[in-house]
């Protein structure tokens, strides 16, 4: 993963020397990202820098960042430049004002924080002149949240145990851009490694891309690949159909189905991409699932907020229809903890930690009935590999009937430990490789007439597999221009609040 490209140079010797010849030597020069600045105000967003403080991604971490970041372009610019545009738009979006004027700063990699800080206080003292700026590195509410539930799952794990802050924010950006990334395995790689995870997953996002149209797209591309492969699979079984056909009589040719095994590689991975999609959609609800008014009080008490407060607290978090979410509360309460005085935030160390476990709670039940979902698809998967092979072929699939339940177990045992999601990723990737390199042996093992005759199948598929791929770049087309629209609405919503005030 590292971008470290080494180049011969020539070291010229000090002018005490300067008689000497020049000796050539070796001399690491980085190429690509090397530092990692997070920035949150809300929007949260973050950057990947080079050796030279220039930005070389931006990585939007929620919807707000999505709208201040949509039709801006960061990449490429010099680090102090991306500061003062994210620090103007931050002031001219109203997201930055005198009830909300802390940033808390994330640096890891080979940038030094102390400078790093001063730079974004003076990008935000630029642009909020009438503002008493406040630049932080404690770390929002929500990330120190599933910082204290993610050590306190792994225990065991000393990777994790001896992760800071800092870079447990960077496993979670490598996670979401490379989503076969393991938690423990993310936590064994060093900085530079997940920064290069980072960078090279966030220059192919368009910023424009929240994790709704990730997920949106993830399921109209596995709709448009399950259509498609249904109708190619089917016309890979035909010549074997015919052969065990031809076996009845003493005439078969092949020994091994391998159409067969081709199609139950790939309905595999048909399949734990459906699990995959649940659980995304899993994960998008428990963002959005309500929380009671029991725990708006116990919250509000927590804070010792007075009846008015608990009002305007409710009133800030609640949607027109008077529904409050978990996501909504962590957006107020990340706001809230950054703005208090370090003399606040200690006196409130007690009720923020009465609050974790309130909402931690509500995340962790919400995580088991996902996973459930998943459980139940997984041992559903399991059950299918031997469904309706004939006895007789049993034997002669044994080495890839091992191998996918050998799979499938790995599965159940990553739901076990709460990593479903990276091992289910890594499972689709496996099962489609295996089943391109199936593929490319039925190729070989066909007689010229029957790969003749797939391919000619296939061809006459051609008009079916083209409107499969105009119904999917429509759809494509589609949720990209809603989710555009959505976040210029927001953007310029925004905006004529501000010239309202």
């Amino acid at each position: 993963m590292k971008k470290i490209n080494k180049k011969i140079a020539a070291i010229c010797l000090s002018a005490c020397v300067a008689g000497m010849a020049a000796l050539s030597a070796g001399c690491e020069q980085e190429d690509g990202a090397v530092s990692y600045l997070a920035i949150d105000v809300n929007p949260s967003l973050s950057l990947t820098l080079d050796r030279n403080n220039k930005v070389m991604s931006v990585l939007a971490e929620n919807e707000d960042a999505s709208v201040l970041l949509y039709e801006e372009e960061l990449e490429g610019m010099e680090l102090d430049d991306a500061l003062d545009r994210i620090a103007s738009l931050s002031v001219e979006l109203g997201y930055f004002n005198e009830n909300n004027c802390t940033v808390n700063v994330t640096v890891a990699g080979k940038a030094n924080e102390g400078k790093l800080m001063r730079r974004v206080r003076t990008a935000f003292e630029a642009n909020a002149k009438d503002i008493d700026v406040e630049v932080a590195s404690e770390g929002t509410f929500s990330l120190e949240r599933k910082y204290t539930a993610a050590k306190a799952e792994y225990s065991s794990s000393a990777s994790v145990k001896g992760m800071d802050l800092a870079k447990f924010r960077l496993v979670l950006d490598a996670q979401r851009l490379d989503p076969t990334l393991s938690l423990t395995a993310a936590a064994e790689m060093n900085e530079r490694e997940l920064i290069s995870v980072i960078e090279a997953g966030a220059v192919t996002l368009e910023p424009y891309v929240t994790e709704l149209y990730q997920v949106s797209m993830m399921a109209a591309e596995r709709a448009y690949n399950d259509a498609k492969g249904q109708l190619l699979d089917t016309v890979w079984l035909v010549p074997y159909l015919n052969d065990a056909m031809a076996s009845l009589v003493g005439q078969g040719k092949y020994d091994i189905n391998y159409g067969l095994v081709y199609n139950l590689y790939t309905a595999s991975s048909r399949s734990v991409a459906q699990a995959v999609d649940a659980i995304e959609y899993g994960k998008r609800l428990a963002e959005q699932t309500p929380v009671s008014t029991d725990t708006v009080d116990r919250i509000a008490k927590a804070l010792s907020m007075t009846e008015e407060e608990r009002e305007a607290f409710f009133n800030a978090v609640s949607d027109e229809d008077g529904i409050v979410t978990i996501a909504a509360v962590e957006d107020w309460l990340n706001v809230y903890f950054k703005n208090l005085t370090k003399e606040e935030r200690e006196a409130a160390l007690k009720a923020k930690e009465e609050i974790m476990q309130e909402i931690q709670a509500i995340a962790k039940k919400c995580d088991e009935e996902t996973a459930q979902e998943y459980k139940v698809a997984i041992a559903k998967l399991k059950s299918d590999l031997t469904a309706g092979i004939p006895e007789s072929m049993l034997t002669k699939l044994e080495t890839y009937l091992n191998e996918l339940k050998e799979i499938a177990d790995r599965l159940q045992t990553a739901v076990e430990e709460k990593e479903p999601l990276p091992a289910a990723h890594a499972a689709i990737e496996t099962l489609n490789r295996r089943a391109e390199e199936i593929l490319a042996t039925m190729r070989e093992a066909l007689t010229a007439e029957d790969l003749a005759s797939v391919e000619e199948n296939i061809k006459s598929l051609e008009g079916r597999l083209a409107y499969l791929e105009d119904e999917f770049n429509l759809t494509k087309m589609r949720v990209e221009r809603e989710i555009k629209q959505k976040l210029a609405d927001l953007k310029e919503a925004r905006r004529g609040g501000q010239e309202a005030e």
